[in-house]
Parts: structure tokens; C-alpha cells; sequence
């Protein structure tokens, strides 16, 4: 089940952060230190958290794990500075609603791969690893020709991103 908050739904479940939070809907002073910027914008994940629990239920025990997780996020948005204090809670908003459906799309996944993550991990520069799930007779299983090329370009000594047609023609026999 692909979890998605449904912003047209406004119900609210009773969830209490571990931390105090005051609602503030004005706008930000951006020439305040970034700890208080933060503490003004944490309203935005408890909020968040009380309508994944209306919505989904079954999240009740991993209700403060998504709290942090919009707590995480809302201070990477804040320590970034590049929004205005009009604009801040509403990137927060959908910033912090993300992260919240990445995590728990993921709950269930063994390696949680998803297209956020993979994105994300491109940024970064983090080679994410690929699942492609085969339907045999038998059931299904992975993939694994990739890791078979790369183990055999390994043998032969090639750099796998830089192949030649000669160097694929011979890690081809090999494999064969």
C-alpha cells in the first residue's frame, strides 16, 4: 500500500510531540538565530503527525519517528537559508510531508529503494542499488546479472563505466 497524505482530508488525530510546541502562523523573522527560527516552525511536523494518525492509523507507534523526521527536515530547510520568512513554512510544509511518506512507504521494504531515495542518493552521489524483481516458474527472485558484470569486469581489470566494445565483447564471452 502506497501511502499518501490526502491534503483535502483535514482530520486530526490527538498526537503529543515530545517536545512543547506553540502554533505560529505569522511569518518568520529570518534575522533570528536558527534554533529559534526552528522552534517557531515545529508546529508544522506535530500537525503533520496528528493527520498521518487520522489517516492511517496503524502509524500510532511510529509517531515520534515521523515527528523527528519533520524535525530533521525542518531544520535542514532553516540552516539552508535560501527561503524568506513568508515562504519558510510552506517549503517546510511540503518538505516535511515528503520525508514523512518516503519514511513510511519504506517501512515495509527491505532495502527501500524508492524514486525519492534513489533521487536523493543521486544528488549526493550515493550509487543506491537496483532490485528488478524476475517472475520464474519457481517464484520471484532478483536480478543479479549486474553484479555478475561488475565482478567480471573486476577479473578482467576494466573499469565498468568506461567499456570499450572490445572490453564488452570480452566480458560477454565470459560471461557466456
Amino acid at each position: 500500500m502506497l501511502v499518501k497524505l490526502n491534503r483535502s482530508n483535514l482530520s486530526c488525530a490527538r498526537y503529543t510531540p515530545p517536545v512543547p510546541v506553540t502554533q505560529n502562523f505569522e511569518d518568520i523573522d529570518t534575522s533570528l538565530p536558527n534554533a529559534e527560527q526552528s522552534d517557531l516552525l515545529l508546529w508544522i511536523p506535530a500537525l503533520l503527525v496528528s493527520r498521518f494518525l487520522a489517516q492511517f492509523p496503524f502509524l500510532k507507534n511510529e509517531s515520534d519517528e515521523l515527528f523527528s523526521i519533520g524535525t530533521l527536515t525542518v531544520l535542514e530547510t532553516v540552516d539552508s537559508g535560501k527561503y524568506g520568512g513568508d515562504k519558510i513554512g510552506a517549503i517546510c510544509n511540503v518538505k516535511c510531508c515528503r520525508a514523512m511518506e518516503d519514511y513510511i512507504n519504506g517501512l515495509n521494504s527491505v532495502v527501500k529503494v524508492c524514486t525519492t531515495t534513489r533521487y536523493e542518493n543521486l544528488k549526493k552521489g550515493i550509487e543506491t542499488p537496483v532490485h528488478h524483481p524476475l517472475c520464474s516458474n519457481v517464484g520471484t527472485e532478483d536480478d543479479h546479472s549486474e553484479i555478475e558484470v561488475r565482478d567480471a569486469c573486476d577479473v578482467l581489470g576494466y573499469d565498468v563505466e568506461s567499456l570499450t566494445l572490445r572490453q564488452k565483447r570480452r566480458v560477454w564471452e565470459m560471461l557466456r
